[in-house]
């Protein structure tokens, strides 16, 4: 092969090689392009996500005991409870011509199987002893599909109650599942938030772990009352006074006014994140 073939060959390979080398280039930065708008899209879908879990914590409202108004619009149910019982103390006492009550206060959880199943398939099964069971059998209850009532079981000593309304946990309950739907929607985009805020999600598991162990707490330990009615002067106060009792009102919405601390903590990670999509 003469030297002028070997020009032309090459000749021939340095523009096919610059247009490949070109191309490949191409390739890789479209790649590249792909890459960051599929990431900018994840981020975006992550931020979208954490704006619902916030919106949503943020409904949570939980009332002091003192703030009558706020119990009856958040806990009506509970404060309708609590009046029938108290009217039964009241005519109680009115039969018995005692001023001092007592009340024999133990809890009870219906079990009442899957959601899924039509209630005609359901046998409920009644608990009432929780010696064997522990504070994690009821956390793992309540990230079950299982459906269940959670009561006390009020006994007014010497007084065979004519109405039998029982206080339930049915508020907090529903406080503890929107904690475990806001938990689970953070788990979907874990990784991203972890960058950012890297306890949020245990700070999240471990308020629903504390308020959990608190709730089994309460019902494991039935225990008996005395309302002395010359120290009250009000029917409300009695009210708010067997609220507090039966179910252990102001630690439990202590512990879940950490909720304000973990939406804080979200809000933060979502300006750090829009940085990051912007």
């Amino acid at each position: 092969m003469g030297l002028g073939e070997i020009f032309e060959i090459i000749k021939w390979i340095i523009p096919n090689l610059v247009a490949l080398v070109s191309l490949i280039y191409a390739i890789k930065q479209r790649n590249i392009v792909k890459r960051e708008i599929s990431r900018k899209r994840y981020l975006e879908s992550a931020l979208s996500n954490l704006n619902e879990v916030i919106q949503s914590l943020k409904l949570i409202k939980i009332p002091c005991l003192s703030d009558l108004d706020g119990l009856r619009g958040e806990f009506e149910d509970t404060l309708f409870d609590a009046e029938v019982i108290v009217s039964e103390i009241l005519r109680a006492s009115f039969e018995t011509k005692k001023k001092k009550i007592n009340l024999d206060i133990s809890y009870r959880l219906f079990d009442l199987g899957e959601r899924s199943k039509k209630s005609s398939e359901i046998a409920p099964r009644v608990i009432e002893n929780f010696d064997e069971l522990e504070p994690k059998w009821f956390f793992d209850l309540l990230h079950s599909d299982k459906a269940f009532i959670l009561e006390s079981n009020t006994k007014i000593q010497g007084y065979e109650r004519k109405i039998c309304n029982e206080l339930s946990f049915t508020e907090f309950k529903f406080f503890i599942y929107k904690l475990i739907r806001a938990k689970q929607k953070l788990s979907k985009y874990e990784e991203v938030y972890e960058s950012i805020s890297p306890n949020c999600l245990n700070n999240l598991n471990r308020l629903i772990k504390e308020v959990t162990e608190e709730i089994f707490k309460t019902i494991s330990k039935p225990k008996t009352v005395q309302i002395d009615l010359d120290k009250f002067s009000t029917t409300d106060e009695i009210m708010k006074f067997l609220i507090e009792e039966v179910l252990n009102y102001s630690t439990l919405t202590q512990k879940l006014s950490r909720i304000s601390e973990i939406i804080s903590e979200l809000t933060e990670a979502r300006k750090e994140l829009f940085l990051k999509v912007a």
